[in-house]
């Protein structure tokens, strides 16, 4: 499972040519998630995990020290599924997406990866209060947003320990 994760400003989510936001979140982190054919629910987790109190944010002394869900920020999650992460661009000129788990395989995954990162959250802040938004799975999506920094990170659940 590989994750792309920007710290933003603002991030504003439409759906099929929509003017009206689909979804979206004020500061906080637009995660872009790829599921690959051999990712499970652990990995979901693992990965979850990690981002929910990735200290990416700066404090009072401009030092990346604070998480999206620290009081100080105090922010959001906007994960989208992004199947093209796993593609293959080593040869040719177009890239294969053969390493990109099928649909069936890929949106429960996603689903988990979204309610256990929420849960992370909620448990960090002591809160029942919802951080974690959503795209919507295989729709054609536009996303806008501010990135900040820019700061912006990848991220592997098999790199992780």
């Amino acid at each position: 499972m590989k994750a792309v994760i920007q710290l933003v400003e603002d991030c504003v989510l439409t759906i099929d040519d929509s003017t009206l936001p689909f979804s979206e979140i004020d500061k906080g982190l637009f995660v872009l998630l790829g599921v690959d054919t051999d990712d499970n629910e652990a990995d979901a987790e693992k990965l979850a995990r990690k981002i929910a109190t990735l200290r990416i944010f700066a404090d009072a002394d401009g030092k990346m020290n604070l998480s999206c869900t620290d009081e100080a920020i105090n922010g959001k999650f906007m994960v989208v599924s992004q199947f093209t992460l796993c593609g293959d661009c080593s040869h040719g000129r177009r890239p294969n997406m053969f390493a990109a788990a099928r649909p069936e395989v890929a949106e429960p995954l996603y689903e988990h990866f979204s309610k256990v990162l929420n849960e992370e959250c909620q448990k960090y802040n002591g809160t029942s209060n919802n951080y974690v938004v959503n795209g919507k799975f295989g729709a054609d999506m536009k996303i806008k947003f501010t990135n900040v920094g820019p700061v912006t990170f990848v991220i592997e659940s098999d790199e992780l320990k």
